[in-house]
Parts: C-alpha cells; structure tokens; sequence
C-alpha cells in the first residue's frame, strides 16, 4: 500500500490515452452534428425569447437540488463500497463522484466512472477493480430503482408509449446486469491477495460483495429512491422555470429520458444529446421546439453547474496543494536545484 501522502497527491485524473483523445473527438463531432441540426430546425429568436423569460429563482433552487441529489447519489454509492472498504467516508465518496462527473463534461462516452473508482481508491487505498464491482451495483441499483417509479408512474399519469418501450428494453438490460451481478458474486468474505489476472478478477468480483448484504442493499436503495424524488423536484422547478406546465409525468419524463440518454453518452458532459432527449420527451407532451429546447438547456446547466463548482473545484485546489510538494521533492534530490 503506498503511503498516505503519495495517495493524496495521486488524487487526480489518469492521463488521457491516444484512444481517450480520438473517443473526445468523437464526442465533440458529435455535438457540432447535433447543434448543427439544431439551427436548422429552430427558430433561434423564439428560442432566444424563451431564454431571456426564464426565471431565475427556480433555476437557482434547480441547482441546489441537483447539488442535494449528488450527494444522496455518493451515499447510494457508499452503501454499496461499505461491505469492501468500510473506511471509506461520505466526503470521499462525494467528493470522488463529483470530481468523476467534472471530468465527464470534457471527456466522454462514461469516462466519470473510471474517473472516480481511480479517485476512490487512490484517497482511501481500496482495491480499484473492486471499486469497479461496486460501481457496478450501483448503476444496476440506480436503474432498478428509476424502473420502479416508471412502473408506478401509470397511477399519477400515462405514459407515451416510447416510455413504455425504454421501460421494457431497461428492464431486459437491468435483469442481464443483475443475474451477472449474482453470479460473480464471491462466496466468501475475505479480501483476495493473490496476484495476476486471477487476482484482478478475484478482487472485482469482491467488489460485489454487497450483493450478498441484504442490509447494504436496502441502504443503497434508500438513497437511490430518495435521489430520483429529489431529481423529480429538480425536473418540476426547471419546468416552471421556463413557464412550462409542471405535473408528475412531465418531470418523469423528462428525468428519465434524460438519464436514459447518459447511458449512451458520446459528447462531453452529455452535451446534445441530453437536450435532445429532453426535446423529445416534452414534444410527446405537445410542448413546442423552441420552449423545450430552452428548457433543456437551463435543465442540463442546472445539472452541470454543481458538479463543475464542486467537482472540478476539488480537482484544482488537489492540483495546487500538489505542486508545492512536488517542487520540494525535485529540490530535495542529489543536485536539485530550485527556480
């Protein structure tokens, strides 16, 4: 295990490989696609109009919301680590998600979760594949829940049927994950030691440790149920933002068509393609192109703006306590010299 110092100062993103560049490229031609089909399809001035009456108070309580829900998402996600890595604190968790999230709006197609395992385990020392396993429960724990709202969405609201369908293929998708969850379960309790390939997966597969601890379990799904109600708030107070009508099924719709679309992310901070979703989620609700792009737009930023402050905040500030301590060690060797 290193030491703790060198874990601090290791607190950082991995370095980006030639395929993550050619994957951010992508990612980014992509977004102008989308934002080229965009202007040929809307009436910019209307979309302008619907921007510029956007009340701010809402969008400003959108924001801590999404901030609150970050937080409920790092205890989902905590629930799950605590069966591997019991001294693992909330503020590692959350600070690890944020900084993961920071990273994901620069580099796409679900960057954040290396971002924050690598994170994770460098602030606690845990194993990193077996924070993967956990990262895993925690997507298949996330849909699960978001599934269970959808299913009784019908008693407050129909649904379109396109929310039918991705409700069915989420449902097929979520079963797979969770059957190979199941399986690769490990048996026994103890943390591997073994090295190799044999190793590696022996401690991924200690990382789904949780899908044995019924008691794990329930806490992680109490803070997902608890994250997704808040993401409903969030979704109405966007909605009466931009003087759109705010009811249980226009704010499910949209977060979960949304979430539906970052599973697929290939732009940088999922930028288009989450408009997109949204747009077409509101079209289903009769709501015009302009109104539900503006709305998209301030939704997504309400998202965004947390996670950048917080995230890419801790990341910076990591970045600069890290440089004096490096320059200490270049000095400190045989014949450094210092500038």
């Amino acid at each position: 295990m290193e030491p703790l110092e060198a874990r601090r100062d290791a607190s950082l993103p991995p370095a980006r490989s030639p395929a993550g560049r050619r994957l951010q490229l992508l990612g980014l031609l992509v977004l102008l696609a989308i934002a080229a089909l965009a202007a040929r399809h809307v009436d910019l001035p209307r979309l302008r109009r619907a921007l510029a009456g956007a009340r701010l108070l809402p969008l400003l309580a959108a924001t801590a919301g999404s901030l609150c829900a970050l937080g409920l998402q790092a205890g989902r996600w905590r629930a799950l680590v605590h069966p591997v890595a019991p001294r693992v604190r909330p503020g590692d968790a959350f600070l690890s998600l944020a900084a993961g999230y920071a990273v994901g709006l620069v580099l796409p197609a679900r960057t954040n979760d290396v971002v924050r395992v690598h994170l994770l385990a460098r602030r606690t020392g845990a194993s990193m594949a077996a924070l993967a396993g956990t990262a895993a429960i925690d997507h298949v724990m996330g849909g699960v829940t978001l599934l269970a709202l959808l299913v009784a969405a019908p008693l407050l609201a129909p649904l379109p049927r396109w929310a039918t369908h991705a409700a069915m293929v989420a449902l097929g998708a979520l079963a797979a994950g969770a059957l190979a969850i199941w399986l690769l379960r490990p048996r026994g309790r103890g943390a591997p030691a073994q090295g190799g390939l044999a190793g590696l997966v022996a401690r991924l597969r200690h990382g789904l440790t949780a899908a044995e601890t019924p008691a794990a379990l329930a806490r992680s799904a109490a803070f997902a149920l608890a994250s997704w109600g808040v993401e409903l708030g969030v979704a109405a107070l966007a909605l009466g933002a931009f003087g759109l009508p705010v009811t249980p099924g226009a704010a499910l719709l949209c977060t979960v068509a949304t979430t539906l679309s970052a599973a697929a992310s290939v732009s940088p901070g999922n930028a288009g393609v989450y408009e997109l979703s949204a747009v077409l989620a509101l079209a289903s609700l009769g709501v015009g192109r302009e109104p539900a792009l503006a709305f998209a737009l301030g939704y997504h930023v309400a998202h965004l703006a947390p996670v950048a402050v917080v995230g890419g905040g801790w990341l910076l500030l990591t970045q600069l306590r890290r440089a004096p301590r490096g320059r200490e060690r270049r000095g400190a060797r045989p014949g450094g010299t210092r500038c």
